[in-house]
């Protein structure tokens, strides 16, 4: 059966997505090198992953930088399990219609998954809600335009060819 929304397209390749960024470690370092620069500008007391998939970022931070674990909002289960393992606090659930608490975090921000929300608005209009005042709104993700853009569109493509076989 071919997967083809946000919730159900990583479930099952959970594992997959960690093995292709430990597989491909220079992308993985440069992702999580441009994740913490973004970061250090913002206060990261507490902060909200938005998509925080497997929560291998998150865990990255945490050890490699001694930032403290995040919370996650994450649509796929089986994603979500392995970030809980790592030891963040998960919510299941899209980004455009998750529950969340108002103006809780210091810092919201997605880290390469606006690309998989259908509804980009009703998102960032949903997520600003948990947001303090003068809180910071980061927004990271690679535009499909250039050659690591290209290069991840088509492997978004392949799991979806796979997922039909």
């Amino acid at each position: 059966m071919l997967k083809t929304n946000e919730t159900e397209i990583f479930d099952g390749y959970a594992t997959e997505y960690d093995q292709w960024f430990m597989a491909n470690k220079q992308v993985f370092l440069s992702e999580l090198k441009l994740l913490k620069s973004a970061l250090t500008t913002a206060s990261t007391k507490s902060a909200l992953s938005i998509g925080c998939g497997s929560g291998l970022f998150e865990d990255a931070l945490h050890r490699q930088y001694a930032l403290p674990l995040f919370d996650g909002v994450e649509p796929s289960k089986d994603m979500a399990q392995i970030a809980r393992k790592r030891g963040l606090q998960v919510l299941l659930g899209k980004a455009e219609t998750v529950s969340l608490p108002n103006q809780a975090y210091d810092t919201v921000y997605f880290n390469g998954s606006s690309s998989y929300i259908k509804d980009l608005t009703a998102a960032y209009q949903n997520c600003l809600k948990a947001l303090k005042p003068g809180g910071h709104f980061i927004l990271i993700d690679v535009p499909k335009r250039v050659p690591m853009g290209c290069c991840i569109y088509w492997q978004k493509q392949l799991v979806v060819t796979n997922q039909q076989r």
